[in-house]
C-alpha cells in the first residue's frame, strides 16, 4: 500500500511504497501480475504495471503529483529563468515571410558525412527539442562532418477538426522545411505517430543506405537526448574497417538479464509469435540511441522495406 509519510506542500507529497520480498524471483512472483494504481475520492484514477520490463538492478523510485498542464515544470522553469519554449506556430508567424516562398525539399548540406544521425522526433509537438539540438550539439556536429537529419513521416491532424488550424500548421511544416532542410516528412512515406515508430526506422535505414553512399556509420537517438559527438566519433575509429558494427546500451549485457517478446497486443511494443516465436530475445540496444555500420542499414534496406 502507499502510505503518506511527510506532506511537504500541497503539490509534492511524499510516500512510501512497501514490497516485503527477499529475492528478485520472489519479486517477480508476488508481484509480476499485478498493477500500482492510485485512487483519489475512493476513484481509481491510473493503473501501471508493476513490472513493465523492468531489468534487473536496484533502483531509488520517486512518486510525484503533477497536471497536464505541467504546471509544476513551469513554476521549475521560471525559478531558473529559463525562456519560454517556443512552438512550430509561434515560430514560423516569427519569420520573416520570404521563407514561405520557394522548394521545401529536402537538401543535405554535408558530402560524404562520416556519420549520420537520424533523430526520431514528432513533427507537430517537438519543435522546441528540435530548436534545441539545432542550437547546441547539432549545430556542433556540422563541423565534424557529421550529418544531423529529423525523422518525422507525415503528420497526423485527423484530431484538429478546423481546416484553418490544419492549414496553418501544414504552412509552418513547410517553413521549418525550408528554413532549416534537416527535417524528413513525406520522404518517410509513414505517419507520424509512436506507433508506427518501427515504420520511420526502417525507412529512414532505406533513405541512408540509398543516400550516403560512402558513408560508414548510420546512428539513431531520441529527440530528448544530449550526445557527445566529438567522442562518439573518437569511439568509432576503434572499429575502423571492422564490419558489421553495432553498438548501444543493452539490457541483457549491463543486467545480465535476458529479455522476453512482449503478447499484449494492446502494448506499444506488442511482437506477436507470427513474427517472433521464440520465447526469448536475442540482445539488442534499446530505443534512445544505437548505432549501425552502413552494411546493417543496407541489410535492413534489403529484407524490411
Amino acid at each position: 500500500m502507499l502510505t503518506p509519510q511527510a506532506v511537504q506542500s500541497p503539490k509534492t507529497p511524499s510516500v512510501l511504497l512497501e514490497m516485503g520480498v527477499s529475492s528478485i524471483d520472489h519479486y517477480t512472483t508476488r508481484y509480476g501480475g499485478m498493477q500500482t494504481c492510485i485512487e483519489i475520492l475512493d476513484t481509481i484514477t491510473k493503473c501501471n504495471p508493476v513490472l513493465d520490463l523492468l531489468p534487473e538492478g536496484h533502483y531509488t523510485t520517486r512518486a510525484f503529483i503533477t497536471d497536464n498542464d505541467r504546471v509544476l515544470v513551469a513554476e521549475r522553469r521560471k525559478t531558473l529563468q529559463v525562456p519560454k519554449d517556443m512552438n512550430l506556430l509561434e515560430w514560423a508567424q516569427q519569420q520573416n515571410l520570404q521563407h514561405s516562398q520557394g522548394t521545401d525539399d529536402f537538401l543535405t548540406t554535408i558530402s560524404d558525412p562520416q556519420l549520420v544521425i537520424g533523430v526520431k522526433t514528432a513533427v507537430l509537438t517537438n519543435f522546441a527539442r528540435r530548436q534545441a539540438i539545432r542550437e547546441t550539439w547539432g549545430q556542433r556536429a556540422k563541423h565534424l562532418n557529421v550529418q544531423v537529419i529529423f525523422l518525422g513521416c507525415v503528420p497526423i491532424m485527423s484530431d484538429i477538426p478546423n481546416e484553418a488550424d490544419r492549414k496553418r500548421l501544414r504552412d509552418a511544416v513547410k517553413m521549418e522545411r525550408t528554413v532549416y532542410r534537416d527535417l524528413l516528412t513525406e520522404e518517410l512515406e509513414c505517419e507520424d505517430s509512436y506507433r508506427n515508430l518501427a515504420n520511420k526506422v526502417k525507412a529512414f535505414f532505406d533513405l541512408a543506405a540509398t543516400m550516403y553512399l560512402q558513408t560508414p556509420y548510420v546512428m539513431l537517438a531520441d529527440d530528448d537526448m544530449y550526445l557527445q559527438v566529438d567522442k562518439l566519433l573518437r569511439l568509432l575509429e576503434d572499429f575502423s574497417g571492422k564490419k558489421p558494427v553495432y553498438l548501444g546500451q543493452s539490457w541483457n549485457h549491463i543486467y545480465t538479464r535476458k529479455s522476453a517478446p512482449v503478447r499484449e497486443e494492446s502494448h506499444q511494443s506488442n511482437l506477436p509469435k507470427a513474427q517472433y516465436p521464440r520465447s526469448e530475445l536475442p540482445p539488442f540496444a534499446f530505443g534512445p540511441h544505437y548505432v549501425v555500420s552502413m552494411d546493417w542499414a543496407r541489410f535492413i534496406s534489403k529484407n524490411y522495406w
